[in-house]
């Protein structure tokens, strides 16, 4: 059962959200996200729209004087 579900939720589910949020955005931030060359993705309908088989990434890291001129 899904830690939100329930009368029994858990108390740290606003802090794990949180956080992901928080590292999500440093990877945005942190690294050029490109598809492989020639993938196209396939998109699935259940219940969530969401890429067929997932969704291949290369994540190249950005130079450093990028990262200074972000604010954070």
């Amino acid at each position: 059962m899904p830690f939100i579900v329930g009368p029994r939720k858990c108390i740290g589910f606003r802090f794990a959200e949180l956080e992901i949020t928080i590292m999500l955005a440093m990877l945005v931030q942190r690294f050029n996200w490109s598809l492989p060359v020639g993938h196209k993705a396939e998109i699935e309908y259940s219940g969530a729209i969401r890429p067929l088989g997932g969704l291949p990434v290369y994540l190249q890291p950005l130079p450093q004087a990028t990262l200074e001129t972000v604010p954070g």
